[in-house]
């Protein structure tokens, strides 16, 4: 094959390229544009999902924070009628003596 064969011959590919590319790069734009659409799209459900996870978290933190205050509430209540019992005790001793 002679030089100007294969010139000719790079030529023809040249010419092949430059036919189909512009149909190709068309093509990447459209899934470039598509993929970001989607991205987009993904990009929401996701903030959708972790805006609800929170809610759910507020409200499971403010739930143990009431079951807390309950816990604590009846602590305080059995340390008063222990308190209470003594100084019962205390003055009943206190009397016989």
């Amino acid at each position: 094959m002679t030089t100007e064969e294969r010139l000719h011959r790079l030529e023809g590919i040249v010419e092949g390229i430059m036919v189909t590319l512009p149909d190709r790069i068309t093509a990447l734009e459209n899934r470039i544009t598509s993929l970001e659409a989607r991205m987009d799209l993904l990009r929401q459900e996701l903030k959708g999902e972790i805006g609800a996870l929170e809610n759910r978290l507020q409200e499971q933190i403010n739930s143990l924070r009431h079951e807390l205050k309950g816990d604590i509430n009846t602590a305080l209540n059995r340390i008063m009628l222990y308190f209470t019992g003594l100084a019962v005790l205390l003055a009943i001793l206190t009397l016989w003596r």
